[in-house]
């Protein structure tokens, strides 16, 4: 028994050592990992001593990796083979026939594992449900007393790119909207509320690294304007006019159809024309800062019109933790008699990366 455990330990060392990559510096230090990704001139190594590391290509004297890699190169090619870097500073990719391919490091955007690439790159699988990232935020307050009172919020946003590797061009955008307000007021026996829900769906079809197609949907219930269900459905063009790590501005521009269902009112059905833009800011590695505006001219009802606002004001307390606030502004030029035209709603939470 004791034979048997040792060669089962024996064996799982050996096949780690074999799985192992050694990286050598030119100042003669060594590294041993793995590498995960290559992006320009940065290795991404996954140290056994150090765990997640960038290193700079121009400081490596060698590297030989035993795991299938793809290179993209910046002339929109992609090679794939067994991978090492020489002491020329040329990339080398060895294919099944034993060919050998150079590349130079300045010609290379990026240098993923096979799998990787398969898995998330252009050849991937479309899948609706992964690859999402955003946030998620709830909060609540309570009073007990002559009057009791209490609000429930949830925010959600996100946003998912495919394919989401860096040497991609994206085909495939998809950006979800969500926020809820439930707040309830008791007064001497009455109570008072005021909810509101709205949630959006919109998919993008880039043609072009900075331009793209989309089709949207959203759906509202606004109690303080007596909206007991709006409905939008349109599509237009839209266009990236900042594409940048940590700024990106959209604008788009399309047509749309609005069915409005008032209480005790007729059904509203309207072709509204849309002009919106989104901005993401990313202040800093803690703060972020995100802002949606659509702009709704009434096409069936010349003068009236709408316009809808969301910002929100992320301040990240973990890598997963963040507090957060909102603001959301919904107006209308023509509500029922009665009835103020601007709803705004502030609420504060705590959220979830994702």
């Amino acid at each position: 028994m004791k034979r048997l455990l040792l060669l089962l330990l024996a064996l799982l060392v050996s096949r780690g050592v074999a799985k192992s990559e050694l990286v050598e510096f030119k100042n003669g230090d060594r590294l041993s990992g793995g590498w995960v990704r290559i992006n320009g001139d940065k290795i991404l190594f996954k140290s056994e001593a150090l765990g997640d590391v960038s290193l700079p290509v121009s400081k490596v004297k060698s590297m030989a990796s035993t795991t299938p890699a793809v290179v993209l190169v910046k002339t929109g090619e992609a090679y794939s083979g067994r991978l090492s870097l020489g002491e020329s500073g040329e990339w080398e990719l060895k294919g099944e026939d034993g060919g050998v391919r150079r590349l130079k490091a300045s010609s290379v955007l990026a240098i993923y594992t096979l799998e990787v690439y398969q898995t998330k790159g252009e050849e991937a699988p479309f899948r609706p449900f992964h690859n999402w990232q955003g946030k998620a935020n709830a909060g609540y307050s309570l009073v007990r007393g002559d009057n009791d009172a209490s609000t429930l919020s949830v925010g959600v946003s996100g946003t998912r790119r495919f394919p989401n590797l860096p040497g991609f061009n994206e085909r495939f955008r998809t950006n979800y909207l969500l926020t809820m307000l439930f707040a309830n007021t008791r007064t001497n026996g009455v109570r008072t509320s005021a909810n509101s829900i709205a949630t959006s769906l919109r998919q993008d079809y880039l043609f072009s690294p900075t331009d793209f197609v989309f089709a949207l949907g959203q759906l509202e219930h606004i109690q303080t304007q007596s909206l007991n269900l709006r409905q939008t459905y349109g599509g237009g063009l839209g266009r990236d006019l900042i594409h940048r790590p940590r700024l990106g501005l959209q604008f788009l521009g399309g047509l749309t159809y609005v069915r409005e269902a008032f209480q005790g009112a007729d059904v509203r059905r309207n072709a509204e024309a849309l002009i919106g833009e989104k901005l993401s800011w990313k202040v800093s590695d803690e703060v972020s800062f995100e802002n949606y505006l659509n702009f709704y001219p009434n096409l069936t009802d010349p003068g009236e019109y709408r316009v809808d606002t969301t910002s929100s004001l992320g301040i990240r307390v973990s890598s997963r933790l963040s507090f957060n606030t909102t603001v959301t502004d919904r107006f209308l030029t023509n509500p029922l008699p009665d009835r103020k035209r601007n709803e705004v709603v502030l609420t504060t939470g705590l959220g979830f990366n994702f």
